[in-house]
């Protein structure tokens, strides 16, 4: 699709229009239809739209949220139910999903670490008590640019000339020692990613930078030595390298968002949804990603999806009226738990079990005093490691089940 010039309101115009058929064709069932309703911009689109379509019959929305109150996102939600006129249902995640652990990994069939798969699962329960079909905001962020690791690249652009390598190593050693906070995100919780980001990821895999959690370095701490001279030839890098190097055109957002098209999208996010929803019996249905508006989508440049540090610009103006205002301007929180927390706490049998000396040890892939190091120093406060914690937790249960 070659990118070509757009007046804003002719854009926001177009998409409307297309999406408004795309949701418009994919209700068409001989099911019950519902959707999936975070309180963020893509789902609340699609849950407004799906209720203009019904003639008077009200659409069920599905939602979780948590007890802690940085993650929990129902207030959103209801508050969008309320305007559009659905039938709302919702649920609530707590940490007593280790019985779920157990059972979803292996389901996955593969080392699957993405922990927004219990609330995805969850969510999916409940919506299929009551209907057979649900329509999702799936592909908005990548169509129009609505992740953080876009603002912290285009950030990293302009910092490139102004701070050397060294004196980026520098601050993250320092950001290092400053325990990090139990809030999702927050200012020092984020100031501490973007610098490692910077510092530990090869510039070459642009935005990728900040969807990774493991530095050569750490690597290199983890890992035995068997392992690493097992993984010599490979590149983990490759993919990104490779999806960057195939997007078409000079636009800068629009490589990255095709780039996360064909990874973060194809082998993260839909995965996930798919087969945490097929778990259930539950059929899933993303309109972002209906052709005529990925193709659209395409079309115009990166300038008209994120404009001034604001994201989400085009979709933003094509549902104006859709959804209130206040909705538009929130800041993208993202589907995820609490599972730092929880690794402190409710968690922490599960994860002393798997990641045991002895059972780490057997399989000989991570050196177990240095995993005892993480879990010490999650367990204290004094850092966060719950992505490797859970990564490596996820790792031997699947291991355990299709390795022996």
């Amino acid at each position: 699709v070659q990118v070509r010039a757009w007046t804003d309101a002719d854009a926001a115009e177009a998409l409307r229009h297309t999406l408004e058929r795309a949701v418009s064709s994919q209700m068409m069932s001989d099911v019950p239809v519902g959707v999936f309703l975070s309180g963020g911009i893509d789902s609340s689109a699609i849950a407004a739209m799906m209720q203009r379509e019904t003639a008077g019959q009200r659409v069920r929305s599905f939602s979780m949220g948590f007890d802690d109150g940085s993650y929990n996102e129902l207030p959103y939600a209801r508050e969008m139910a309320a305007l559009c006129g659905t039938e709302h249902i919702e649920g609530t995640v707590t940490p007593d999903i280790a019985g779920l652990f157990d059972r979803l990994v292996v389901h996955l069939d593969e080392p699957f670490a993405d922990v927004s798969l219990f609330p995805t699962f969850m969510v999916s329960q409940i919506a299929r008590e009551h209907v057979k079909v649900v329509l999702s905001g799936d592909g908005g962020d990548e169509l129009f640019g609505g992740y953080d690791s876009y603002e912290a690249q285009a950030l990293a652009a302009r910092w490139g000339s102004l701070a050397p390598g060294a004196a980026v190593r520098a601050v993250d050693a320092l950001l290092e020692i400053m325990p990090p906070t139990s809030k999702k995100k927050g200012l020092v919780n984020k100031t501490r990613r973007f610098v490692a980001g910077l510092a530990g990821a090869p510039a070459d895999i642009e935005h990728y930078r900040w969807m990774t959690f493991l530095s050569p370095a750490m690597k290199h701490r983890l890992y035995t030595p068997r392992f690493q001279e097992g993984l010599l030839s490979s590149d983990v890098y490759q993919p990104v390298r490779s999806a960057l190097q195939r997007a078409n055109g000079d636009d800068l957002l629009n490589r990255q968002l095709y780039t996360d098209l064909c990874i973060y999208l194809a082998d993260d996010i839909l995965v996930k949804v798919d087969r945490m929803s097929m778990a259930t019996s539950l059929e899933t249905r993303a309109p972002l990603l209906d052709t005529d508006v990925m193709e659209l989508a395409f079309s115009m440049p990166g300038n008209l999806k994120i404009r001034d540090g604001e994201r989400k610009f085009v979709l933003k103006k094509a549902v104006s009226g859709l959804v209130p205002q206040r909705i538009l301007d929130r800041r993208k929180e993202g589907f995820s738990i609490p599972m730092k927390n929880w690794l402190r706490r409710e968690l922490v049998p599960l994860m002393e079990s798997l990641l045991s000396e002895d059972r780490l040890t057997a399989r000989g892939l991570v050196d177990a005093n240095e995993v005892r190091v993480l879990i010490e120093q999650h367990r204290s406060g004094r850092a966060n490691h719950a992505h490797v914690l859970f990564s490596l937790m996820v790792f031997e249960r699947w291991a355990q089940e299709f390795l022996g």
